[in-house]
């Protein structure tokens, strides 16, 4: 059984191939940087979309239950 040698992967490999293939400098800088660290981080931006989503939907619901307090008669203005 003989052995089967791999191909080389990863950022440098890809920088090596983009180049061989004539892409220019410009456009491979920054490959070998690439992780997960490297992203920006889209954790706080989601969560204050979600929060802004809560916050509308909360409101709308306490409007429709204002409204249902106002077309009952009920005193206080919806005010718990």
């Amino acid at each position: 059984m003989g052995w089967t040698i791999m191909p080389e992967t990863g950022p440098q490999s890809q920088i090596r191939e983009a180049r061989e293939c004539g892409m220019p400098r410009s456009w491979t800088y920054g490959v070998r940087r690439e992780s997960w660290r490297a992203q920006p981080n889209w954790m706080p931006a989601a969560m204050e979309a979600t929060a802004a989503i809560l916050r509308r939907g909360l409101a709308a619901t306490w409007a429709v239950r204002d409204s249902w307090w106002r077309a009952a008669g009920l005193p206080g203005g919806g005010a718990l």
